[in-house]
């Protein structure tokens, strides 16, 4: 059976794994609309503002900068993410939970907000929170967001919900290839499906 840290280290892999590679570079609602010069402004200071962070070279002024953009437009989701997952980065938990529910509450089918906060409530033993926002992110269809099937089933696993799990961890059964996983997805299964009998 995986265990609390194990899949705790499993999430921060795959939060600063695919939350990095998956990260929109502009809101929705800047994709549809045709760039202005204050738009690429914009966008060129988050890009710096991450640059600081990421290289480790200034993180502080990478920071004030995303609060920069905030302060001039406060529904800014690409600031917000980025806060958000520094926050995380650095321990502040309830100010990521914070930027992510702000997030939600401008996109309420945000996936990286919704797997962000599943992250935070499995690790907080929000179970039934955790598997809702898993919920969001698996049947968005995304393949980047496949995993969220494993998350969902084993946080309704620890629920109680095993004919939940069960279905969860059947659906991301043929979404893998490594052998390693569904090994271990087989053994879930079969133990559920002999407990659900």
């Amino acid at each position: 059976m995986i265990g609390k840290k194990q899949l705790y280290v499993v999430g921060l892999v795959c939060i600063v794994g695919v939350g990095v590679y998956l990260l929109p570079k502009q809101p929705k609602s800047v994709r549809e609309n045709v760039p202005t010069d204050i738009d690429h402004a914009e966008h060129s200071k988050i890009d710096r503002a991450v640059s600081l962070v990421q290289s480790g070279s200034n993180p502080m002024e990478g920071i004030m900068l995303l609060r920069e953009v905030l302060a001039e437009d406060s529904t800014n989701i690409e600031a917000l993410l980025y806060l958000g997952l520094f926050s995380v980065q650095s321990g502040q938990l309830e100010k990521a939970r914070e930027r992510f529910q702000t997030i939600l509450s401008y996109d309420s089918d945000h996936l990286d907000a919704h797997w962000q906060l599943g992250q935070l409530d499995f690790d907080a033993e929000d179970f039934s929170s955790s598997a809702e926002h898993f919920s969001v992110c698996a049947s968005s269809g995304i393949q980047e967001y496949e995993n969220a099937w494993f998350f969902m089933g084993r946080a309704k696993e620890l629920l109680g919900d095993n004919p939940g799990a069960l279905e969860a961890y059947m659906a991301f059964r043929p979404l893998t290839e490594d052998t390693v996983i569904i090994k271990r997805l087989d053994e879930f299964i079969t133990r559920l499906d002999n407990n659900i009998k």
